[in-house]
């Protein structure tokens, strides 16, 4: 299967968040033990890339006779987010 975007590895740090109403000693509780939380590890096509983004897919379908080249499972990933 050929495509003009490469295959990329990326390490980057996923938000999180609490839906629950919390003190603030529990909310620095919080912050000291997930400290690391939501670090992802991920393998895709680099579909586009602006200055402040990258959007990956994790899926492909090529270009066929019967439909055009298809993407799946998109994520947008700030810049900021990427550790490596």
């Amino acid at each position: 299967m050929k495509t003009k975007y490469p295959l990329v590895y990326l390490e980057w740090e996923d938000a999180n968040s609490m839906s629950s109403w919390e003190t603030n000693e529990q909310i620095d509780k919080w912050l000291k033990t997930n400290e690391d939380y939501g670090q992802v590890e991920q393998v895709g096509w680099l579909i586009r890339e602006t200055k402040t983004c990258i959007i990956l897919a994790s899926r492909h379908a090529p270009e066929n006779d019967y439909q055009d080249e298809h993407w799946g499972n998109l994520q947008k990933i700030p810049k900021t987010w990427i550790i490596k």
